[in-house]
């Protein structure tokens, strides 16, 4: 994953010899760039071709102050900060940063291990020592949301929420499905998604929850007018370039699209029909086009085997609920 081997390779650059990362064609695409230029501020020798895995780095990293944009990606800030403390200590100047929730999380399990770390308005602080610590690790939010969608376009699902309480970024998901008129019920250990007759439209901006942008978008195959996402243009960066697939893929089932820089115009209030999904092997288009395929029926999804990135038992557990998904 794109998280993966951004941590990794600021980790590795902890080590004074030299690291090739790599991975498949999808991270092949993602762009590195300022997290290299980052560590080549930081005494690490790094090279790639045109800022893109495969790259290599050597360090040792140092610590010291360093400058990297975060209108691209927080991941790049989360490598360096996990990497401050054995480093000597790391200030991150990121004006404009995108997806801050994440960073704040990575902010809160950094202090539960014994770090100092703590987030200004544009520069994030790192230093200390790490020591042993018990830790439980909570659910996953960004996984869930592709369950509650499918819950709240095709019926109802209930989903187990447990271990630590952390900064989520996408636990926003849950309001964003009331506000659209699923009916949700939530306890102390799960959160329960029904689906109504039909959802609400709205306008909602994902700039701090990107990878929202599939679960929420496919909502619109069940709402009964225009659904508005904004904030996005940093998910053309992701597995895929997100607004992009997203619109061209949605429109084959009959959704009236609007493409935009940075976001997207779906409405699915009109007739739908079934269709071929490509999600261009993105595990989380994979799962978002199933939902959508669920409520419109007749649909085909391609590149099954992309959900073990993240979730490889989703269409097991999809088919346990009673959806109607078979493997060619």
């Amino acid at each position: 994953s794109g998280t993966t081997i951004r941590i990794a390779a600021a980790v590795a650059a902890l080590s004074g010899s030299s690291t090739t990362l790599t991975g498949d064609k999808s991270l092949r695409s993602r762009p590195m760039g300022p997290l290299l230029g980052a560590l080549k501020d930081l005494g690490v020798s790094c090279a790639s071709d045109s800022g893109r895995p495969p790259f290599s780095v050597r360090g040792p990293l140092r610590g010291g102050d360093v400058h990297v944009t975060g209108s691209i990606s927080s991941q790049f800030v989360t490598a360096l900060l996990l990497c401050a403390p054995p480093a000597g200590g790391i200030r991150v100047m990121a004006p404009e940063l995108v997806s801050r929730p994440y960073v704040n999380a990575t902010i809160a399990v950094m202090c539960r291990f014994g770090a100092n770390a703590s987030a200004g308005e544009s520069e994030y602080v790192a230093s200390g020592r790490y020591m042993p610590a018990d830790f439980e690790v909570p659910s996953d939010h960004s996984a869930m949301a592709l369950a509650l969608s499918a819950g709240a376009l095709c019926g109802r699902v209930r989903v187990d929420e447990r271990g630590a309480k952390l900064p989520q970024a996408d636990s926003v998901f849950v309001k964003i499905l009331q506000e659209m008129g699923a009916r949700v019920r939530s306890g102390p250990d799960y959160i329960e998604v029904e689906s109504p007759d039909s959802l609400r439209s709205g306008s909602f901006n994902l700039s701090d929850s990107p990878d929202l942008l599939p679960p929420l978008a496919v909502l619109s195959v069940g709402c009964s007018g225009p659904l508005k996402i904004t904030g996005v243009a940093h998910a053309r960066h992701k597995e895929t370039d997100r607004v992009s697939v997203i619109c061209t893929e949605l429109a084959k089932v009959g959704v009236r699209v609007e493409q935009h820089p940075d976001g997207m115009i779906l409405d699915g209030s009109g007739p739908l029909h079934g269709a071929d999904f490509d999600p261009r092997g993105d595990h989380r288009l994979f799962m978002a086009f199933c939902a959508a395929g669920m409520r419109v029926g007749g649909c085909r999804v391609a590149d099954h085997e992309s959900v073990s990135v993240s979730w490889p038992g989703y269409v097991e557990q999809m088919q346990d609920l009673g959806a109607r998904l078979y493997l060619d």
